[in-house]
């Protein structure tokens, strides 16, 4: 698995500055991993969180695939190798959904800890990519009674 933060606000596709913001994403993930060795012919999923302190308007479906494209060349060859995509949009001030992060490497927890604390950090990107396993794969993400 291979994850990193990245301290910006996420682009559109078709925004205006998505170059300078796909070179930021490289920049981040050679940070946190400065020897990457590229996916080949395995089946990847991937999984970015914005996680904000201002207001956004940002739709959770709109955030992924800049990133995608901008690790494109760095970590494979064709972002087409991401069979399962999450991704999602998390108010730091406002939220009452509990995080699940106990998979969380220890340096990115608490880089983690240090960007919400950060006064100045408004906008963070948590994003991860690894091999996709079938227990990745739910559906009927919410419990339920069957009939």
């Amino acid at each position: 698995m291979i994850c990193f933060l990245c301290p910006y606000r996420p682009r559109s596709v078709n925004k205006k500055g998505t170059a300078k913001y796909q070179e930021r994403i490289k920049e981040y993930l050679l940070k946190y991993h400065p020897e990457i060795v590229k996916f080949n012919n395995e089946k990847l999923y991937g999984i970015v969180y914005y996680f904000h302190k201002r207001k956004t308007e940002l739709d959770a479906d709109n955030l992924s695939k800049p990133i995608w494209d901008a690790l494109e060349s760095i970590l494979y060859n064709d972002d087409k190798i991401i069979k399962l995509r999450y991704s999602g949009v998390y108010d730091i001030n406002h939220n009452t959904i509990k995080l699940d992060i106990t998979k969380m490497p220890q340096n990115i927890y608490c880089d983690l800890l240090e960007y919400i604390d950060d006064v100045k950090c408004d906008d963070l990107l948590y994003i991860e990519l690894g091999i996709l396993n079938d227990s990745l794969y739910i559906i009927g993400g919410e419990s339920y009674e069957t009939l």
